[in-house]
Formats: structure tokens, C-alpha cells, sequence
């Protein structure tokens, strides 16, 4: 019996508590850690996995005060691990 493939996606709707979440690539997610480094992932893809679980590949810009910006990447993480870690959308135009 043969595995299910992956399957790219276009784009993908993830309910986030009351809200629902579109994810497309190019859509910009940010978190601030306690050291005040500010972390902006950006998608590059939606794919599901064998198992059909919805992952997103993703860059990530790190922003440190007083030091030089660096990006990361890409990564992968399920969507809904990436929805704990990024939780604030970045607004279409503001990064």
C-alpha cells in the first residue's frame, strides 16, 4: 500500500480561536521576545504533509535593538505550532 503524497496548497483557512486565519505565501506573522528582538516569519508555502497535516515553510527576519538584522530560514512547522509561536499578523504593507 503506497503512502499518501504531499500536496501543495495556494492558500489555507486555520481557525485561530473565534477567528479565521487566511494563509497564503507572502503572509507576514510577528512575535517580541522578552529581550525585545522582533521576529517576522513570512510564508513561502502551505503544504500538507503524508498524513494530510497542514504545514507551513516559512523565512524568519530577526530584528535585534541596537544590532543587525539577520533572516533564518526557511523552516517548517505545522500550521497549528506556527499559530502558537506567531501570533500577531504583520498588516499587508507594514513590514
Amino acid at each position: 500500500m503506497s503512502r499518501p503524497q504531499t500536496r501543495t496548497l495556494n492558500s489555507l483557512l486555520f481557525q485561530r480561536g473565534d477567528c479565521m486565519e487566511y494563509v497564503k505565501p507572502g503572509s507576514q506573522f510577528r512575535r517580541v521576545l522578552a529581550d525585545r528582538t522582533v521576529e517576522t516569519a513570512e510564508v513561502i508555502s502551505v503544504h500538507t504533509d503524508q498524513q494530510g497535516i497542514p504545514h507551513l515553510r516559512y523565512r524568519v527576519d530577526f530584528m535585534r535593538p541596537n544590532r543587525q538584522r539577520y533572516v533564518e530560514g526557511p523552516r517548517v512547522l505545522s500550521v497549528r505550532s506556527f499559530f502558537d509561536l506567531y501570533r500577531d499578523r504583520v498588516p499587508l504593507g507594514a513590514a
